[in-house]
């Protein structure tokens, strides 16, 4: 018996998700997550990133020696969403990320499994 795939669903596999990925400064996150909790997303990827700037870099110190670095420590989140609540999920996200250096885009998905239940597509998310 073979496994089912998005592609046996009636509407050919197409799955309408969004894929919203944010990258701001770490002090920052905290704000998102309780906007984000309030507009009723309880799930996000969350990793640590390095952001290059095009400043000049900052001098910082490594083992007593001195070193420039243009690369600012930053926080990269991760969203699935359906295509219905993206635009408000992104207003919320300019919101908070309006005020800094952050960025944020969003990538269609062409689908989602959930690998320990098999559901997939929205299902999934």
């Amino acid at each position: 018996m073979r496994s089912r795939t998005p592609a046996d669903s009636q509407d050919g596999g197409a799955t309408p998700v969004k894929l919203i990925t944010v990258v701001l400064r770490p002090a920052l996150f905290e704000v998102l997550k309780d906007a984000l909790t309030l507009f009723g997303v309880h799930g996000m990827t969350v990793g640590q990133t390095y952001l290059a700037t095009k400043t000049a870099g900052r001098v910082e110190m490594y083992r007593g020696q001195r070193f420039a670095s243009d690369l600012e420590p930053s926080l990269r989140v991760d969203l699935l969403t359906s295509d219905d609540e993206a635009p408000d999920l992104v207003h919320v996200i300019d919101r908070v990320v309006a005020s800094s250096s952050g960025h944020y885009w969003i990538t269609p998905v062409d689908w989602v499994v959930r690998v320990r239940t098999g559901e997939y597509g929205l299902d999934a998310v």
